[in-house]
This record gives structure tokens, C-alpha cells and sequence, in this order.
């Protein structure tokens, strides 16, 4: 995982905000399904959504999935799933 960026902004938890993207949603699923509880994603952007829209070969030929990442410390803060070309 490559850091893409980082924000000064330590909000609450006097962590900065990092930003990060990563190619395998498993990878971040159990942060995904801690958002979903908390009831931070929208239906068209849940794990298993998400998971199935890749699986069934729904992504446009030459593009690859990428998630952003953004934390602060341990606790994810949002995950924005994207199509690369």
C-alpha cells in the first residue's frame, strides 16, 4: 500500500489523516463492515455489493478496482471504492 496523502487535521482523535489505496477489498473488509454498522455507506457501496459487482465481471475491460482509505491511527474513517482505467 502506497500513502497517497496526508492532512495536518488531527480532528478528536490527534491522529492526521491518511490516506491510502488498496486493490483487494478483502483486505479492508472488516474496517468496510464497521462502516456499514455504523451506518456510513450507502447500499451501492457495501462490502458485499461491491464484492459481487467485481466477481461478476461487471467492471469495464482494462479498468481495475482501487479503494481509498482514509484513517486516522487504527479507525477508518471512509473507504471510497473506484474504477481505474
Amino acid at each position: 500500500m502506497a500513502m497517497l496523502a496526508s492532512a495536518p487535521n488531527t480532528a478528536s482523535t490527534g491522529w492526521p489523516l491518511v490516506v491510502d489505496a488498496v486493490a483487494d477489498p478483502a483486505e479492508v473488509e472488516a474496517a468496510w463492515r464497521a462502516l456499514e454498522r455504523d451506518g456510513s455507506v450507502p447500499p451501492f457501496q457495501t462490502f458485499d455489493w461491491t464484492r459481487t459487482w467485481i466477481a461478476a465481471g461487471a467492471l469495464p475491460a482494462g479498468t481495475r478496482p482501487l479503494i481509498l482509505r482514509g484513517r486516522r491511527g487504527e479507525v477508518t474513517e471512509f473507504l471510497l471504492p473506484l474504477v481505474v482505467e
